[in-house]
């Protein structure tokens, strides 16, 4: 393991990916990548992909995979993680340069190099496997999940939480660095795009991007997605006066009559919610059927609300206090 993340709270991989899969709504298997100084134990495979694709080995088909100097498909991946010397051409990113046509050698180069790049011999073999199931005795350098960009709003802010430091962002390097190299170096979160490449490999869709989590920052993930703000308080701290006047709007149109019903599936889900989300979500989207004509609001109306607002109806349901799948009855 990285002498960078040795210091590291105590966490519950179990819990953790279990929230990640059912609160956090990721892709797949949350992924745990481990640096390995000697070579990898089993049940880990050797498995000739692109270095960054043994995310989705793990996060699609649940498997203990590991790539090395001899079992890897992509020289610009294996310099990155620290495997081999490869070709100058890679080395410098004078290939990147040479084909394309908004790559300037300078940019080509820092893009593989520095931090960017895992130092040579680093790790022997670098494997992935579902969070959930790390063999006994081998540690965990990352986590990594695949998610909605309203989803890796919160994961990739758990360390702001604690320090207020961001998380850094990634657009146009190489995934491998990204994965592997960044952290090390910083072992800061990290919200990723993916490069062309990267996205490529692990089949990521065009609404879905990475965000990988240093282990030491792991123990923040249950407080993060466990947590149920009040969001009228936090409104109303913003907006003075906030929540008195939404309510007097409330009363003002029940006096007039002016009620919004509800039918039972549209309560059923409000009512599955913490009271400060429906004390914010009520009015909410009692105040959108009126601005929409909507006359009674049901789940459907719900779901277009939820969308009009760049988020889904699952992003209410994973704000619930049961299991979601106590609520999938309703959709």
């Amino acid at each position: 393991m990285a002498a960078s993340l040795e210091t590291v709270e105590e966490f519950d991989p179990t819990e953790v990916a279990d929230l990640l899969r059912r609160r956090g709504r990721v892709r797949g298997e949350p992924v745990a990548i481990t640096l390995f100084e000697h070579e990898a134990p089993e049940p880990y495979a050797a498995k000739p992909v692109e270095p960054c694709a043994i995310v989705r080995e793990a996060m699609d088909f649940g498997q203990h995979v590991y790539v090395d100097a001899d079992h890897h498909s992509c020289l610009a991946g294996a310099w990155q993680a620290g495997f081999i010397d490869p070709p100058e051409e890679i080395s410098s990113g004078s290939y990147l340069a040479t084909h394309t046509d908004f790559f300037t050698p300078e940019g080509a180069m820092a893009v593989k190099n520095g931090n960017n790049v895992l130092p040579h011999g680093t790790a022997a073999a670098i494997g992935a496997c579902p969070l959930d199931q790390v063999p006994e005795g081998v540690g965990i350098d990352v986590i990594v999940v695949v998610c909605d960009p309203s989803i890796a709003a919160m994961v990739g802010g758990v360390r702001v939480a604690v320090d207020g430091t961001p998380p850094t962002g990634a657009a146009g390097t190489s995934l491998c660095g990204d994965l592997f190299a960044l952290p090390w170096h910083d072992p800061n979160v990290v919200v990723s795009t993916g490069d062309v490449g990267g996205r490529m490999f692990n089949k990521v869709k065009p609404h879905e991007m990475f965000v990988i989590i240093p282990v030491r920052w792991a123990h923040m993930i249950p407080v993060v997605l466990g947590s149920r703000p009040d969001l009228t308080g936090l409104l109303d701290s913003i907006k003075p006066g906030y929540a008195a006047e939404r309510e007097a709007k409330r009363a003002a149109r029940a006096e007039a009559g002016e009620v919004v019903e509800w039918d039972d599936e549209a309560v059923a889900l409000l009512e599955a919610a913490p009271a400060a989300i429906r004390d914010f979500a009520g009015p909410t989207m009692e105040e959108y059927a009126r601005e929409n004509g909507h006359a009674r609001i049901t789940v459907t109306v719900i779901s277009a609300q939820m969308e009009s607002i760049g988020m889904r109806l699952d992003d209410v349901m994973a704000l619930t206090h049961g299991p979601l799948e106590t609520l999938s009855l309703i959709h």
